[in-house]
C-alpha cells in the first residue's frame, strides 16, 4: 500500500509556451499525436451499422483542426469489437479486418472457444460458463496467437513468443478487479486491448539554483520500439498478478540500479494516465498509465542495469520542456511529462500562459 499520494490536475494550467527557440510552438501537437485514435462509441449489436474508428497520421497539425483535434477528413478503418460474452454492454476491445478475417478462419475447429457475427468476436457461451472461465479464455487466446504465429501471421507484431503476460479486464478502468483472462504482451495490439504499465519520474531540487532537476533516460538503440528516444526515468508494463507499484519499485532495481527500499520509502503515487494511440502501421495500443514520483537526494544517480536504457541525462524543467516540444520524447512519456511539470505548476522566466486543454 502507498503511504502518500498527490491528487493530479485535470488541467495543464501550469504549464506555459516558451518564446525563444521553440516560438509560437505549443504541446497541443504532442498531445494530440499521443492521443491520435477515435474509438467507436456504439451502439455496438446494430446490423447496419459499422463501427469505424478514425485516426490522424500527420507529423503537423493546423488551425483547420477542431476541437477535438482531428482533421475534417481523418483517416477511418472500420472495425470489429471484441466483447467477453453476449451480455456485454461495452467491447474490451477493437480487431482491425484483417483480425478478424483470421479469427473467422479458425471457428471451423471443433467445439471453437469463439462465437462471431458481423457486428462483433466475444468468447463462446461455454467458454464463460466453465468452473475457471479466466484459465479457459486465456487458453483459447494464447492458443490462437500461437496458431498464428506459426502460420507468420502478423509476424510485425507477434515476433517471438513472450513468456511475459498481460491482464485484460471488462473495463479499462477496472485494474486489479474482475479480470478476464491474460494475453501475451505482443498480442494486445492484435485484440486492441489496453496496456497497463507504471511510469516513474525521478527528480530532485537543486540546492545551489533551486531548479527542478530530472533523471531522464535515452533508450537503447536495441529497442524495438522508440529506439534512441528520451523516456520518463523509469517505466514498464504491468504484467499479470503484478500491482502498479510492484511493477515500478521492480523496474526502477532493474533498469536504474535504485535501491529498492529507497524508493518505497520515497515513492508517491499521482493517478494514471489514460491514452488512446495508433502506432504508424495502424496497430491498436490504448494505455493505462500509473504515474508516480520520487523526489530523491542530488547524490542518488541511476544507473544503466539491463540494456533497457543507453545512458541517464539529468536535465531541468526547461530543458525537458523543450526536448518534448521538439519531439524527442517517446509519446506516452511526453504526457506523463507534461503532467510532471503542470502538477509543480512549473514556469519559467519569459513564458506566456497556455490556454487549458
Amino acid at each position: 500500500m502507498l503511504q502518500r499520494s498527490r491528487t493530479c490536475s485535470p488541467s495543464f494550467l501550469g504549464l506555459h509556451l516558451i518564446h525563444s527557440a521553440a516560438k509560437n510552438r505549443t504541446i497541443i501537437p504532442i498531445i494530440r499525436l499521443a492521443n491520435n485514435l477515435k474509438l467507436p462509441a456504439g451502439p455496438w449489436k446494430d446490423p447496419g451499422k459499422k463501427n469505424i474508428l478514425s485516426f490522424q497520421n500527420d507529423d503537423e497539425w493546423s488551425e483547420s483542426h477542431g476541437r477535438d483535434g482531428f482533421a475534417s477528413d481523418p483517416c477511418i478503418e472500420e472495425v470489429v469489437p471484441f466483447f467477453m460474452d453476449r451480455n456485454s454492454l461495452e467491447p474490451v476491445g477493437f480487431l482491425r479486418s484483417r483480425v478478424f478475417g483470421a479469427l473467422l478462419a479458425s471457428l471451423g475447429t471443433f467445439q471453437s472457444p469463439w462465437e462471431a457475427d458481423s457486428t462483433s468476436v466475444r468468447f463462446a457461451p461455454w467458454v464463460n460458463a466453465h468452473r475457471d472461465p479466466v484459465s479457459v479464455r486465456s487458453f483459447a487466446i494464447d492458443t490462437l496467437v500461437k496458431q498464428w504465429r506459426s502460420e507468420s501471421l502478423f509476424s510485425d507484431i507477434l515476433g517471438k513468443e513472450s513468456s511475459e503476460h498481460f491482464p485484460v479486464y471488462r473495463s479499462k478502468l477496472e485494474f486489479g478487479q474482475n479480470l478476464q483472462c491474460a494475453i501475451e504482451r505482443p498480442a494486445l495490439p492484435l485484440f486492441g486491448f489496453p496496456n497497463y504499465g507504471s511510469l516513474l519520474i525521478v527528480y530532485f531540487i537543486c540546492p545551489n539554483t533551486n531548479k527542478t532537476m530530472i533523471w531522464v533516460p535515452r533508450r537503447s538503440m536495441t529497442k524495438r520500439t522508440f529506439p534512441g528516444m528520451l523516456d520518463v526515468t523509469v517505466g514498464g508494463g504491468i504484467a499479470n498478478d503484478c500491482t502498479p507499484l510492484s511493477t515500478i519499485i521492480q523496474e526502477a532495481h532493474e533498469e536504474a540500479r535504485l535501491d529498492e527500499t529507497y524508493v518505497r520509502e520515497r515513492i508517491f503515487t499521482t493517478g494514471f494516465l489514460e491514452f488512446r494511440h495508433r502506432n504508424p502501421d495502424g496497430w491498436i495500443l490504448p494505455g493505462v498509465y500509473f504515474t508516480f514520483e520520487l523526489e530523491a537526494e542530488p547524490s542518488v544517480r541511476p544507473v544503466p542495469h539491463d540494456g533497457e536504457v543507453e545512458c541517464f541525462e539529468l536535465m531541468d524543467a526547461q530543458t525537458v520542456f523543450d526536448n518534448i516540444l521538439e519531439g524527442k520524447f517517446k509519446g506516452s512519456s511526453a504526457l506523463a511529462m507534461i503532467r510532471f511539470l503542470s502538477r509543480r505548476n512549473w514556469q519559467d522566466e519569459g513564458m506566456a500562459p497556455l490556454p487549458y486543454l
